[in-house]
Parts: structure tokens; C-alpha cells; sequence
């Protein structure tokens, strides 16, 4: 099912809008949302950019993981290597770069599992999912100044313990490790 609507519903439309923040990490543009009664409703719609997160098996098999301090919710989280889609840059080159920069693994395939909307309701952002695999260290991971990584690498097995603990503990990170696991499960890549 396509999420964007070719029109709206019939007797819904936009009129007009303004940006009422803009910064390098979120825009927020307030619409008017016309309803079928002519009733004017503001809504603001969000817009953070596109990310991906990377669902990376090993050539031995291990799948890595990122234990990253996150400072918007002061505390740690769990997740697979993720990061934003730079301007002009197509998903899967985002895909491979930030594997690489995170965790010093470049991987010989990369497959979409799909893309998403984060929060349908009020915000634009997309997260594009990818199954890596037949991974091999190239380097020493290239953090951010902000970044705070922990880079694990641990068993399918252990990423289930990991899951039903509540150590993965983001929705989006729970839904690209629960897309890997099922894809390992249900076909061997082929590299």
C-alpha cells in the first residue's frame, strides 16, 4: 500500500502554510488543513530527515549492534548502525556509509527491507531499513564529536535475549532487528 495520498480524501485539502522553526535538525511548518464542513484546522507537521538503520551479519556470522548514548532521552540505547540520509545521497549509499563510519564494517551485500513512515501523524521523516551481509572490518569506526557508540557483536541467539530483555529498547531499532532475525530465518544470503 502506498503511504502518500496521489489526493486527499474528498472534501479535504491544504490551504497555504508557514515554517515556524527551522534549524539543521528539525523544521516544523504549521498547515491549514481545510475540512469537508470548511472548518480551517492548524496542524504542524515535523520534518527531522530520512534515516536508515543497517542490519549487519558478519562473514562469521555475528550480527552487529551499537550501544549508543542518546541525549535527547539521556540514557543508552541499543540499535543497529543508523544514521541520516545526507542531501542528494540515494538510501543505500547512506546504508553503507553509515555502517562504516559507526562500526569500521563494509559489507560485500546490502538489501532493502522496505521503507517506512516514523510518525504518520505529524511528520514527513522515513526510515529506510537494510539487511547487510558477508560484513568484514575495513577500520576504525569515524564517530561524531557527539557520538557516544559501543560497537557489540553478538549471536542471533543473544540478539533474542537481547530483544525479549528489553535491551533493544527503541521502536525502530526493534522493528529492523526483528526484520534481520526474520530474514535469516526464512532464507541463507547469498554472497
Amino acid at each position: 500500500m502506498k503511504l502518500m495520498a496521489e489526493q486527499f480524501p474528498d472534501g479535504w485539502k491544504v490551504q497555504g502554510g508557514e515554517m515556524v522553526f527551522d534549524c539543521p535538525y528539525i523544521k516544523i511548518r504549521k498547515e491549514g488543513i481545510v475540512g469537508p464542513d470548511g472548518g480551517v484546522h492548524d496542524w504542524y507537521v515535523s520534518s527531522r530527515g530520512d534515516f536508515v538503520l543497517v542490519f549487519c551479519l558478519t562473514a562469521d556470522r555475528k550480527v552487529v549492534v551499537n550501544r549508543q548514548f542518546k541525549f535527547g532521552v539521556k540514557g543508552w540505547v541499543v540499535e543497529p548502525p543508523a544514521g541520516y540520509v545526507d542531501p542528494g545521497e540515494t538510501p543505500e549509499a547512506a546504508a553503507r556509509r553509515e555502517l562504516k563510519e559507526e562500526t569500521g564494517y563494509e559489507a560485500e551485500l546490502l538489501e532493502s527491507l522496505g521503507d517506512f513512515a516514523v510518525s504518520p501523524t505529524s511528520s514527513t521523516d522515513r526510515m529506510y531499513a537494510f539487511f547487510a551481509a558477508g560484513a568484514r572490518l575495513a577500520q576504525e569506526p569515524e564517530h561524531e564529536a557527539c557520538e557516544v557508540i559501543e560497537r557489540l557483536l553478538v549471536s542471533p541467539e543473544e540478539l533474542r535475549r537481547m530483544i525479549d530483555s528489553r535491551e533493544v529498547n527503541t521502536v525502530a531499532s526493534l522493528a529492523v532487528f526483528e526484520m534481520g532475525l526474520r530474514r535469516l530465518e526464512t532464507t541463507e544470503p547469498r554472497i
